[in-house]
């Protein structure tokens, strides 16, 4: 009986250390997320950069891959819109278009609606049980938005950059503080 508890703690161990959650144990007082997956246009449906009227992609909420509405732990509702998770090289870039809501308010804090910084903003490889954290440069400066302030009921494009997971992953979830993750969100080439 005690062999079976020990074996337990040590599959529970690397989920506590890494701060992800067990289902069921525990969780953040926040409210439940309207996530929705919205599948992307297949490549063929896009128009290229030849065609006449074409644009080059940009963070455009209309093509979301996924949306949440959340509420921060300083209690500012946000809409929160994945644009794209699109692999660049070695490196992922996660592009999110934000729109915080707050009666009386003109801007807030993006630290205080994310949580504490670029590590508030994780992707989990569900596939190699690996959690991405957004990329560091040579001074050790997070590759995330250099904004800090966000206008109250204004969508603001934030991107995080990351290590790309190996060629074999095809969907990531991501987790945005303590908030419920958005789950299989498709890697884009």
């Amino acid at each position: 009986m005690r062999s079976r508890k020990w074996l337990a703690g040590i599959f529970l161990l690397p989920f506590i250390l890494s701060g992800c959650g067990v289902a069921g144990l525990g969780g953040g007082g926040t409210t439940a997320p309207a996530v929705v997956s919205t599948p992307r246009p297949a490549p063929s449906d896009r128009p290229t950069a030849s065609e006449p009227g074409a644009k080059a992609e940009s963070a455009d909420p209309s093509e979301a891959r996924a949306r949440g509405t959340f509420t921060a732990d300083n209690g500012v509702r946000v809409d929160v819109v994945v644009v794209g998770l699109t692999r660049r090289g070695r490196l992922l870039d996660l592009v999110l278009s934000v729109t915080p809501r707050q009666p009386g308010t003109a801007y807030v804090n993006l630290t205080a609606v994310t949580g504490a910084g670029p590590e508030a903003v994780t992707l989990v490889d569900r596939v190699n049980l690996k959690r991405h954290l957004v990329v560091k440069d040579a001074d050790g400066g997070a590759l995330d938005p250099p904004i800090l302030t966000l206008k109250v009921n204004q969508a603001t494009t934030l991107t995080y950059t990351f290590a790309a997971p190996p060629e074999n992953v095809a969907a990531m979830d991501l987790s945005i503080s303590t908030w419920p993750p958005f789950r299989d969100l498709p890697v884009e080439s």
